[in-house]
């Protein structure tokens, strides 16, 4: 059967256009702006002599001085604003002076580089006129992408379509809102004063490098809870069940993420000394840190919240079989706890949905035999629901699975023999709320469409859990992050470049 081809969403072609009409629109703006470059002097004196200023452009082939003008301004202080115009490609100096007995009361010196199109460009300031617009339009892309990711991620979560995608687009959800908070205070402080802000192009990398560790800092207080959290849980898991590595993962996650906040704080407060190229590797590797962290932190927010929200989704009383995600049980063949809430959520829902609609849904327990189970952990539960009154021909048992992947993977396979149609059958499988956003995902890569049902846990127990979760996410997308960092490296070396050369 041929895959057939998914089209990209009218949502997609429209963000696409308003992105291509703010990049026209600024590009108009900008080519015609630019052809004149305005820079001025700064001073203090009572008026201007224009016979104490003195001006001239090494190379006047390339660029001449189009106008002078003299401003006194409402604080006190005057200005002489230089408009200089390309007059074709090339590079020229331009240098500017004002004398007050013999001694040089402001300097100006200005790098000119003139574009084929007569656009100038200062390389000293790395600035241009209508570079003011950059901010701008940079806000209102990330604006558009923030706003087409948002209608995304809802749209995912009232269909029951819990993937990594939606985990990838939560995440870049919150990176974007932290960086438009932090444009916002850049373009709220140039409204204040026109000298503070982002003014030129290094201006503009150094605040996109700057974008991590602000978002560190605004999320450095829910970090620390978690991590306080996840530690506590550890201490009541130790309590209860016995020392073990796995009850002790949130404590060293706790610490992992404390240290690592504190750590990304040191360096960037760090006033490095050196030379400009040992200056461009520090600020790189400093800048790659803290967007691997950013990173990771906008993951593990993300699949918070995608873990909750898969935990409250309403499925519809309109299942054919429920899967029930098995796990270790007792010494004496009986459900452990967690499994017991497993198997008691999928038969109230099958009972409930029975009483609405009179449908019946099939039991698919899941679950091998472990090296120290006398049974199997589907045999477990089939006893256990048939004691509840379930008629055997109402279970299919799943017992050879030894991990969820297998769980859902071996669940298939058997729910394929019995139904005469996979593609027409309503799924659902039963789980530790934990685990629920996980069956999800690893549901999806098998094909099947599911829907979860959450089973609550004992408080305690879920931060440790949660972190395990988080953990195997990453792992199961190992190399989707590899990817991913390795073009944030790229991209973020490249705007330490511009804004420290």
């Amino acid at each position: 059967m041929k895959r057939k081809l998914k089209l990209p969403k009218a949502r997609n072609f429209i963000l696409a256009a308003v992105i291509l009409a703010l990049v026209t629109g600024a590009l108009v703006y900008i080519f015609n702006a630019a052809k004149v470059y305005t820079c001025k002097m700064s001073f203090i004196a009572d008026e201007i002599d224009e016979s104490r200023l003195s001006y001239k452009i090494e190379d006047e082939t390339v660029a001449r001085v189009r106008s002078v003008e003299k401003r006194h301004t409402d604080d006190g202080m005057n200005e002489i604003v230089f408009a200089l115009e390309g007059v074709k490609g090339g590079k020229t100096d331009f240098e500017a002076q004002y004398l007050v007995d013999e001694t040089v009361r402001d300097y100006l010196d200005a790098k000119l580089l003139v574009t084929p199109v007569g656009a100038v460009f200062d390389t000293e300031s790395d600035s241009f006129t209508g570079c003011e617009i950059l901010m701008p339009l940079n806000m209102a892309i990330m604006l558009a992408v923030t706003v087409v990711m948002i209608i995304s991620f809802v749209e995912k979560y009232r269909t029951g379509s819990f993937s990594y995608s939606m985990v990838a687009a939560g995440g870049v959800i919150l990176y974007l809102l932290g960086s438009l908070l932090l444009g916002a205070l850049a373009l709220l402080l140039r409204l204040i004063d026109p000298s503070v802000g982002v003014n030129t192009l290094k201006d503009i990398g150094g605040m996109m490098t700057s974008c991590a560790l602000f978002f560190s800092i605004v999320c450095f207080p829910a970090v620390l809870i978690l991590s306080i959290a996840v530690s506590i849980s550890n201490i009541q898991l130790v309590r209860h069940e016995g020392f073990r590595l796995v009850n002790v993962l949130g404590i060293a996650f706790g610490f992992v993420f404390i240290a690592g906040s504190i750590f990304v704080f040191m360096m960037s407060s760090r006033d490095f000394q050196g030379s400009v190229f040992e200056h461009t590797v520090f600020s790189s590797v400093n800048a790659v840190l803290e967007y691997a962290f950013c990173y990771f932190e906008c993951m593990l927010l993300s699949v918070i919240i995608c873990s909750v929200l898969a935990t409250r989704y309403k499925t519809a009383p309109d299942r054919d079989y429920i899967i029930i995600l098995g796990c270790a049980i007792r010494n004496d063949g009986t459900p452990t706890p967690i499994l017991r809430g497993r198997i008691d959520r999928a038969l109230d829902f099958e009972r409930k949905q029975f009483e609405s609609t009179g449908k019946h849904a099939k039991f698919v327990p899941s679950g091998g035999q472990g090296g120290d189970e006398v049974v199997s952990e589907a045999e477990c539960m089939k006893r256990y629901m048939m004691e509840q009154g379930v008629p055997e021909e109402q279970i299919l048992p799943e017992d050879k699975s030894v991990n969820t992947f297998q769980n859902m993977q071996f669940s298939k396979r058997v729910i394929e023999q019995d139904a005469e149609s996979l593609e027409n059958a309503n799924i659902a499988f039963s789980t530790t709320n934990y685990h629920v956003f996980r069956g999800y995902i690893l549901a999806k890569k098998l094909g099947m469409k599911v829907r979860g049902l959450s089973s609550k846990t004992k408080l305690y127990f879920f931060p440790n859990a949660f972190v395990r979760e988080f953990i195997g996410l990453l792992w199961e997308e190992k190399f989707n992050h590899l990817i991913l960092m390795l073009l944030i490296i790229l991209c973020f070396v490249g705007l330490v470049i511009i804004s420290v050369n």
